[in-house]
């Protein structure tokens, strides 16, 4: 598979390691880049360990800014997001991302991790992920490009606006189940606490908001301009 692994990191020390273990061992992908924004753990230190390409950000910038940073140091077809917060990644795990994309080439992938409200359902797993904010996906390079041009993907908007741009242009998304795989609370993480926790669902929440209003704008002009046609008729 001609993907290229984008892995943005923020003190996870923890995890880390694992997830670059995975990554760099996988048959489907030729690069791992990693971007480490502003850790003030030892992730750089276990980072550097492993044969990626390191992006080191003096400060935090935010997972929007690390892609797209990350982006210009793409030349593969193909791009495999994945956040350095997970439990449980393997082979199969990225597998099942990228093969889809060998079947439709204009497809996004979506991984839906395991968490503690699906009961044990994948049926229940896939019906209550509305919103789909997952982190781990894969698409083709030239549609992230385009999302990460788009000044709301910064800071904590890039899934929220991925979403909505393979909405308007008719690429079809596909939830993939990630059976054991499991992302670290934000509230359980070392250093972040309550406050990083709430500014980034308050930022989530604008971002939705804002791409809604657009849809909602987009289609009453439509509305308006199937009306002023058919006043016209004679």
């Amino acid at each position: 598979m001609n993907a290229t692994a984008i892995v943005p990191c923020y003190n996870e020390e923890r995890t880390v390691g694992n997830v670059l273990k995975v990554l760099t061992t996988s048959p489907e992908i030729r690069k791992v880049i990693v971007v480490n924004d502003g850790s003030t753990d030892g992730s750089e230190a276990i980072i550097k360990q492993f044969n990626v390409q390191l992006i080191s950000n003096r400060k935090n910038a935010g997972k929007g800014e690390s892609v797209r940073m990350a982006l210009a140091h793409v030349t593969t077809k193909f791009v495999l997001m994945c956040d350095a917060d997970l439990n449980g990644l393997r082979h199969d795990s990225v597998a099942a991302l990228l093969d889809p994309l060998k079947k439709n080439p204009n497809i996004m992938t979506i991984g839906l991790r395991d968490k503690d409200w699906h009961f044990g359902s994948k049926v229940l797993k896939k019906k209550l992920m509305i919103l789909l904010l997952s982190g781990e996906r894969a698409l083709p390079t030239r549609h992230l490009r385009a999302v990460c041009a788009d000044p709301r993907s910064a800071k904590y908007g890039l899934e929220a606006v991925l979403n909505f741009y393979c909405r308007r242009n008719g690429v079809r998304t596909v939830k993939v189940d990630l059976e054991g795989v499991r992302d670290t609370s934000k509230l359980q993480k070392q250093g972040k606490g309550l406050r990083p926790y709430i500014e980034g669902l308050t930022n989530v929440a604008e971002t939705y908001a804002k791409l809604y209003f657009e849809d909602t704008r987009r289609v009453i002009g439509k509305l308006k301009k199937l009306r002023d046609i058919v006043r016209l008729q004679p």
